[in-house]
């Protein structure tokens, strides 16, 4: 079992007191256990998964024997609900059948393991249990950490393995070991960095040394934890009572249980695979972002084929459903990272010749990559940071947002030719989002440069002299048309912009572009050309057609999302709970974020400007579903649920003091406008106006 962590720590804004924190403490432990049953105690071996350990070659040298135990009867659970995650089986120095004929041979050990990562701590707790007799021996070992250096071709990015260049680094050693009080300590240095402490505690244990490395053993259960120290920003004052299983366990599903009752969605029972695929996805993307000594996913080894080493742009899929589901402390660790390397961004686009940030599109811990003129990436990582502002009213959160915003729109300005009126980009304007294409059409930096135009004008105050810049975008830089009248965002015979811009971070289209029948164009236009051959791609055709409200037929939201279902095979499947990340579910890194967005438009939709529509992409059988607390853009959280195909009850509330003023929510056809001035709140937390309560009455759908 490989388990990995790390702890980000953000630079703070500008204008609050720097605080001392360490930089990217990344460890890798690798642990085994191994077992002594009175069989084995007699004949002086230890049997582990790896081996058998002892001085009698007796078993050694049998021909007849494998050359390793096998685990058999094995089973694995992960419970969502308190991040438990569970494996039991029969470990024997045999076959199967031989076990099955003599089950009571005394070479057979029974194991159960119960694992958690304490959430939004710093430590990990694991029980390894075996029979009563039974010696436990477990033995941590830290992998130091090599990582993958990718670098990407001058003129566009490619697939992993495709025109790039790869080398290994080792980027930490160990300073010491030692065994200190009935612990094992370990003292790491990340290459750079100040060196960290890693500390595996057992309370009722004996340590020793067990093939060459320090271990500590107990008889019949071991219950041990592990901690990353130090570990900045996030306060943990239960930790230090926290050293029995029962203790630990118990916090650990406190902890899921209040993340989980922030917010909900209630899908029909006939859909029971989207129901617990939904639930897993949420799981796994707060896992992979948000916890304790975490870090965006793109950093970790057991995405190995995914861009490992690299922090990544769609590592923005993560947030997005954080942040629907009003978990914005845990989204907010990924802008986090972004704003910590910002002057890392800065130093990228002077090297380019142009002022502001350029992000690369994929990055190591420090924010260095080699990404040439691909503004798009850029404008995504803005136009996520202006978002997790607006979901979440932060100032914390607003001041970063427009440090990032400010520092890409002065980057991207530099390809605007302000001499021309209207505006046109300057000639020989280099993007590229996709993997796999490269163009010079200019539309996506037109898009890019509307995108971040609306984040300037909605984040910077009046007098700041970009304001005017992000005006004259906005007003004089047009996307040219395609023949059917739609927006056009690269060339047409390309099939992939569509994952590029839109629905990654709501950065398009409905306030960045007028809605017109132009944008319905566009929006069919993507659909049509879209091709499944990547996890996230039908993720985000099902988010358009919620937003069209495509209810029925192969191009409805629905029909689109269930093209996605290939993607939840083995492609790309790890131990992930054994990774610190979620269940063996073989959730592609994008899919399990962009499912949890595909389902939350169906239920709730910005369908026109500033107007959010209730349940527009469900299909025409769902007679019963309903959501509560999932949050918009304009800071607002709305909840309803339908029963017999009619509305049972709707209720909209500002989730924060900087939401709209005023807030329009959508069903059949009627608009019902939410006020601040008339959200007053009872004390059960519903609105007080009975006006504001079940607005839609019980109409028939």
């Amino acid at each position: 079992m490989d388990l990995w962590s790390s702890s980000i720590a953000a630079r703070p804004p500008s204008s609050l007191p720097p605080q001392p924190q360490p930089l990217y403490p990344v460890t890798a432990l690798r642990i085994q256990a191994f077992y002594r049953n009175p069989f084995w105690r007699k004949a002086g071996f230890w049997v582990g998964s790896t081996g058998l350990h002892g001085k009698d070659p007796r078993y050694l040298q049998d021909p007849r024997m494998p050359p390793r135990p096998q685990i058999y009867r094995c089973r694995q659970s992960l419970d969502t609900s308190t991040g438990l995650a569970e494996t039991h089986g029969v470990l024997f120095p045999g076959t199967e059948a031989a076990l099955v004929a003599d089950p009571a041979g005394g070479r057979a050990i029974p194991f159960r393991t119960r694992v958690a990562f304490l959430k939004d701590s710093t430590l990990m707790g694991i029980q390894i249990e075996g029979g009563e007799d039974t010696d436990i021996c477990f033995l941590p070992e830290p992998v130091l950490l090599e990582q993958f250096v990718l670098r990407g071709s001058a003129k566009g990015i490619h697939s992993v393995g495709t025109d790039i260049d790869c080398r290994i680094e080792l980027t930490q050693k160990i300073q010491e070991c030692r065994v200190v009080e009935g612990r094992i300590e370990y003292l790491i240095e990340p290459s750079g960095q100040p060196p960290y402490r890693v500390r595996v505690t057992a309370g009722s244990s004996t340590a020793m040394e067990f093939l060459g490395r320090p271990a500590l053993t107990g008889r019949g259960s071991l219950f041990c934890t592990i901690e990353i120290v130090p570990h900045a920003g996030i306060p943990a004052p239960e930790e230090d009572g926290l050293r029995s299983s029962d203790d630990f366990f118990r916090a650990q599903a406190r902890r899921w249980q209040g993340f989980w009752a922030r917010s909900d969605v209630r899908l029909p029972e006939k859909e029971s695979l989207w129901r617990q695929r939904y639930r897993t996805a949420m799981f796994y993307v707060a896992q992979s972002l948000g916890d304790g000594p975490t870090h965006p996913v793109g950093l970790s080894r057991p995405m190995l084929p995914y861009w490992y080493g690299c922090f990544h742009d769609t590592d923005t899929y993560f947030c997005r459903p954080l942040l629907e589901t009003g978990h914005f402390e845990t989204a907010a660790r990924h802008l986090a990272f972004r704003h910590r390397t910002l002057a890392t961004a800065g130093r990228a686009a002077r090297s380019a010749e142009r002022s502001g940030a350029l992000f690369p599109w994929q990055a190591d811990p420090e924010g260095q990559g080699e990404a040439a003129d691909i503004p798009l990436a850029s404008a995504i990582i803005a136009c996520e940071a202006w978002h997790q502002y607006l979901f979440s009213g932060s100032a914390a959160a607003r001041q970063q947002a427009t440090e990032v915003v400010t520092g890409v729109f002065r980057y991207l300005c530099d390809l605007v030719d302000w001499d021309k009126s209207p505006l046109e980009c300057l000639p020989g304007s280099h993007l590229t989002f996709s993997e796999t294409i490269q163009t010079e059409d200019a539309s996506e930096v037109r898009l890019a440069l509307r995108a971040v135009a609306a984040a300037v004008w909605s984040l910077c105050p009046a007098g700041e002299p970009l304001r005017p810049m992000a005006r004259r975008i906005l007003s004089e830089l047009d996307l040219p048309l395609t023949p059917e009248g739609g927006y056009r965002f690269g060339k047409g015979a390309e099939p992939d912009f569509l994952r590029c811009p839109s629905m990654t971070l709501g950065s398009f289209p409905l306030h960045a572009l007028p809605a017109d029948e132009r944008l319905r164009k566009t929006f069919l236009g993507e659909l049509q050309r879209v091709l499944f051959q990547f996890a996230w791609l039908p993720h985000q055709a099902s988010v358009v057609a919620s937003q069209l409200r495509q209810r029925e037929g192969a191009a409805s939201a629905a029909a689109l999302l269930r093209s996605a279902d290939v993607f939840y095979k083995p492609w790309h499947a790890f131990d992930e709970w054994e990774n610190r990340r979620a269940v063996r579910a073989a959730n592609f890194v994008t899919a399990a974020g962009g499912f949890c967005l595909a389902i939350h438009a169906m239920l709730l939709a910005e369908t026109e400007p500033g107007v959010w529509e209730l349940f527009p992409g469900i299909p025409l059988d769902w007679k019963d579903a309903g959501f509560d607390h999932l949050h918009t853009r304009a800071g607002w959280k709305v909840s309803a649920s339908l029963r017999g195909g009619k509305v049972e009850s709707v209720s909209a509330e500002p989730a924060h003091a900087q939401a709209s003023d005023q807030f329009v929510l959508r069903f059949a056809g009627r608009n019902q406008t939410y006020t601040k001035a008339a959200a007053g709140q009872s004390a059960s937390g519903a609105p007080s106006d009975p006006k504001l309560r079940g607005v839609f009455g019980h109409g028939s759908r």
